[in-house]
């Protein structure tokens, strides 16, 4: 029987702390080696427990938070609890730039934005995250803004809420504290807000995800389709049949929400799915908490066995490492299946190709989801950072280096004094695989380059651009690259 690490159980919500504050642990926190961190935000009135929990139950941990803990691999599961009540008898609150803040600096406290991070946002918190992000811009903390990879909004209200107005209206029943006083329909300072998180959100490589309430709560729409929409170039808010607190709290694991959210963070982390684990009879009845303190299955039993059974039969068992499969991002490890990290590709190539590696990083897009590669090149070096260290650093890391080959990444003084040389240097150490990608037609390169005896993609080195099918180039190129970083993954 083969087993992923094991996971501890869910950290226990304590029954009497509905008010509890700051970064709460539920799963995988305590990873050093964790792929990123995915932190919950709750709204107005809400807490960083029930606000999740579809029976709004502070001592149970099933709920969508641990299901993701348990569905994802290597992620760090997060919960923020604040102020946000919406009215003076029930507690307090702050601003929202002083929530901003508040959040910031607990952001720091427990060391978050070292990894890539991802933020599930539900109404006032969606306004906490975008206000927390301009305030890490102003104060330039830019590791934090560059690792923060996406932002889901629930039913958050870009431009304010019909509801804060209602509220305000009852008068002296509800004496509204200032978030309230905030989120009055299209108040000034949620237009300008929105207006900067419209306009750097691209620049900040920060991908959005929207769902926003179709359903009433005693006939008032909380937050309507206008304002739940931020207005982002390419981003669909998509409908959802709940009310404005039903929309954060998905019942089972094939909910809507919970399959969207799960999805939008494996595509902003580059994490593989989870795979099902196996329903032993000796399971049934246990709750939870109870599986949680067992290992994880990552596949059933009959797939492992015959993904074994297809290996080379003369293993050495004394080996620690035993085999790999890399088109799964799995290793055999002491009799365990576990996950491996992707391996980095660096592209090298002229700026007039651009366009052609754009088309062949599509192409190499099932690789990257499933975990098996990583991708960089120049154009994903984040505003703020030095662009000649950035470039070094993953020149220096990468296991495979694609040289796009064409009269014009020939004729680059760069490319050819600085990344094909160190390229090379570490190809003659062993410390990477360069692959020459022939793009164009390009006269002698194979007796008069340094790279001019390795073996090259597409098949037989016929450039991309003489191919009568191009995509048929770039499928050629990327099952060259398949097979070389499985090549790569099964020396580790």
């Amino acid at each position: 029987m083969f087993f992923l690490n094991r996971r501890k159980k869910p950290h226990s919500y304590d029954k009497n702390c509905q008010t509890k504050r700051g970064l709460i642990k539920i799963l995988g926190c305590e990873n050093a080696s964790r792929s990123g961190d995915v932190i919950f935000i709750h709204g107005l009135g809400g807490n960083a427990w029930s606000t999740w929990h579809p029976k709004e139950l502070y001592d149970d941990n099933n709920f969508w938070l641990t299901w993701l803990g348990t569905d994802l691999l290597n992620i760090g599961i997060w919960s923020f609890g604040y102020e946000a009540e919406a009215s003076e008898w029930k507690g307090a609150t702050m601003s929202l730039f002083d929530q901003a803040s508040h959040l910031l600096d607990w952001l720091e406290n427990r060391d978050i934005g070292q990894r890539p991070l991802i933020f599930v946002t539900h109404s006032l918190g969606g306004l906490v995250v975008k206000a927390m992000l301009r305030t890490a811009q102003t104060f330039r903390k830019q590791s934090l803004i560059e690792q923060t990879k996406g932002i889901v909004f629930l039913a958050t209200p870009h431009t304010g809420s019909h509801l804060a107005q209602l509220i305000d209206n009852i008068g002296i029943l509800a004496r509204s504290t200032v978030s309230v006083e905030e989120l009055k329909a299209h108040a000034p300072q949620l237009r300008e807000l929105n207006e900067w998180y419209r306009e750097n959100v691209r620049h900040l490589k920060i991908q959005t995800k929207v769902y926003y309430e179709t359903k009433p709560i005693q006939g008032i729409l909380v937050v309507d389709p206008d304002s739940a929409n931020p207005g982002i170039e390419g981003v669909k808010p998509v409908a959802i049949a709940d009310n404005h607190i039903c929309i954060c709290k998905p019942n089972s694991q094939e909910n809507q929400i919970y399959l969207g959210v799960k999805k939008f963070i494996c595509e902003c982390l580059r994490v593989p799915l989870q795979l099902p684990k196996i329903d032993f009879n000796s399971k049934k009845g246990k709750n939870l908490t109870e599986l949680e303190e067992e290992t994880v299955v990552t596949k059933p039993l009959a797939c492992i066995t015959d993904e074994l059974n297809s290996l080379p039969k003369n293993i050495d068992a004394s080996k620690k490492v035993i085999s790999s499969h890399s088109s799964n991002s799995l290793h055999v490890v002491d009799n365990q299946v576990t996950s491996v990290k992707p391996i980095e590709v660096f592209f090298s190539f002229a700026s007039q190709d651009e366009k052609l590696r754009d088309d062949l990083e599509k192409h190499l897009i099932i690789l990257k989801r499933q975990g098996v590669i990583a991708t960089w090149h120049n154009r994903k070096i984040g505003a703020g950072k030095e662009w000649q260290n950035e470039r070094n650093t993953h020149l220096d890391t990468a296991s495979v280096i694609l040289l796009l080959i064409s009269a014009g990444f020939i004729a680059s003084d760069y490319c050819w004094d600085v990344e094909v040389r160190r390229a090379m240097e570490r190809h003659e150490a062993k410390k990477a695989r360069v692959i020459p990608v022939i793009l164009h037609p390009t006269d002698n390169w194979r007796n008069n380059t340094p790279f001019g005896k390795l073996e090259p993609l597409p098949k037989d080195g016929k450039p991309v651009s003489k191919w009568g099918n191009r995509d048929e180039a770039f499928c050629s190129v990327a099952q060259g690259i398949r097979a070389a970083v499985e090549e790569l993954a099964a020396s580790v």
